[in-house]
């Protein structure tokens, strides 16, 4: 499985479900590591199977390659340590499995249908889509941050396709949740259709084009995003950084607030929601999907930070590294 990433190592919490605990499989992975991997040479090349922002790690870095010599010297976690530190460290940290996880496995036990098996994803007309979020369906918005805050359909959740879209739906969203797809113009309705199969999420009932929806004069809600320098000059009651807790250790906006997105659905009760908040992650992408969280949830002072953490830094900003959580 998921072994040796670039800067991380896989989680051994993933496959409970076998009989195995957490620490057994760290003390599985410290001896591959250790026995099978370690021993290669330096020029050997590493070629991770995830990257930044994937719920298989806990600090993978964004570099789609490296090399055994460089990850010697770069990666924590193959640094010298006995094999109960190692299993301490892998076993620390760690946020809740993405929910499909344990869906996907008993799915591939009973197998999954051809995608050439799955109906066709056609336009709804907007009453169509009021009738189904009645009756209980998730406006799921695949456009960037940037579409979304200009204008999107009340309470829609937004992952965009341009990012880690299926991963993210289905750690955020139930299998079993019917959903209407928005979009602009029709397009990207089948590609985020296909991307939802591929993670076992079959519930998509159709598309709206926002423009459609505009034109029907039905109401657009709206997200403000936010540069890293407004958000520096401006300030806000809270600030709450929605990335894993390892990159949130290596440095943060300065009295940030750490949320990790796939436990928002469930924690979002802790979050103050009448407050001004500005919502961040390292580029813009999860925190847009938090904010539109929050906002279906109430929240109404409520910004998006363009560009994330990654841009605070390159700004020159101050980081902080003391750890933090909502309390």
């Amino acid at each position: 499985g998921d072994t040796l990433f670039i800067g991380d190592v896989g989680r051994p919490d993933l496959v409970g479900s076998m009989g195995l605990t957490s620490e057994q499989m760290a003390g599985q992975l410290h001896d591959s590591l250790r026995t099978k991997i370690l021993p290669l040479e330096d020029e050997v090349e590493i070629w991770p199977g995830h990257g930044a922002g994937s719920a298989c790690g806990k600090n993978m870095s964004s570099e789609r390659s490296s090399t055994l010599g460089a990850q010697r010297l770069a990666n924590p976690m193959l640094a010298d340590m006995t094999r109960e530190e190692f299993v301490a460290r892998a076993t620390t940290g760690l946020g809740a499995p993405p929910r499909y996880f344990s869906h996907d496995a008993s799915y591939n036990r009973r197998g999954a249908p051809g995608l050439d098996e799955l109906p066709e994803v056609g336009a709804l007309a907007p009453e169509a889509v009021e009738d189904a979020i009645s009756d209980g369906a998730l406006v799921l918005d695949v456009r960037d941050a940037s579409a979304f805050g200009a204008g999107h359909v009340a309470g829609a959740l937004n992952v965009g396709l341009d990012g880690k879209f299926a991963s993210w739906v289905g750690a955020l969203v139930p299998a079993d949740r019917a959903l209407v797809l928005a979009v602009e113009d029709g397009e990207g309705a089948e590609e985020a259709r296909m991307r939802l199969a591929r993670v076992g999420i079959e519930t998509v009932l159709g598309y709206v084009e926002v423009a459609a929806w505009r034109a029907s004069g039905r109401a657009l809600a709206v997200l403000s995003n936010v540069s890293v320098e407004e958000l520096h000059d401006g300030g806000r009651a809270l600030v709450l950084d929605v990335r894993g807790p390892g990159e949130y250790a290596d440095g943060h906006v300065p009295g940030a607030l750490s949320l990790p997105l796939p436990d928002l659905p469930e924690r979002i009760g802790e979050v103050g929601l009448e407050q001004p908040i500005a919502v961040v992650c390292q580029s813009g992408y999860r925190s847009s999907a938090a904010a539109s969280l929050l906002a279906a949830a109430g929240a109404t002072d409520l910004v998006n930070v363009s560009g994330g953490t990654a841009a605070w830094l390159a700004a020159g900003y101050s980081a902080e590294r003391a750890p933090a959580s909502v309390s």
